[in-house]
């Protein structure tokens, strides 16, 4: 799996907007190789991304209100958050009403990188990303957590 990649990708997109859940999907689509055809999987590992970026203090979810000029993050800690992604995730209803396996744009929540985690999405795209990581200088897996 290519979690950094993903991380690296979504952050460096995440300086210039906010991003949902498909915004991740076709990250890992396109960077893991995993097809639209594998909603259990994309889920698990949409869910694992974000709760990374999260954990990591990189991101926060949260909501547009006003058709997507402000950004309200959720004043919630990251298990809480992902409480709710996963409930909304789990009562998604596509277009006719019906159970969705995959979230459509807006769909569940926002992302909006935090200033950390702009910093490091600026600094991979002034480096590229592929020398950020041989640099050392990304550090994308988040702290231990303190007890």
């Amino acid at each position: 799996m290519a979690t950094g990649t993903v991380i690296a990708d979504l952050l460096a997109a995440g300086t210039e907007d906010w991003l949902d859940m498909t915004d991740i999907i076709s990250s890992l689509i396109d960077i893991e190789g995993l097809t639209k055809n594998q909603p259990e999987l994309l889920r698990e590992r949409t869910l694992d991304v974000v709760e990374r970026l999260l954990a990591g203090g990189l991101m926060e979810a949260g909501l547009t209100p006003d058709t997507g000029t402000t950004f309200l993050a959720w004043d919630l800690g990251v298990q809480e958050t992902m409480a709710r992604i996963v409930y909304l995730w789990d009562h998604l209803r596509n277009v006719h009403g019906e159970p969705a396996q995959l979230p459509r744009m807006g769909d569940i929540c926002y992302l909006a990188n935090t200033p950390i985690g702009n910093e490091i999405g600026e600094l991979l795209l002034t480096l590229g990303y592929t020398e950020a990581f041989e640099a050392g200088r990304i550090p994308l897996e988040p702290p231990p957590e303190s007890t």
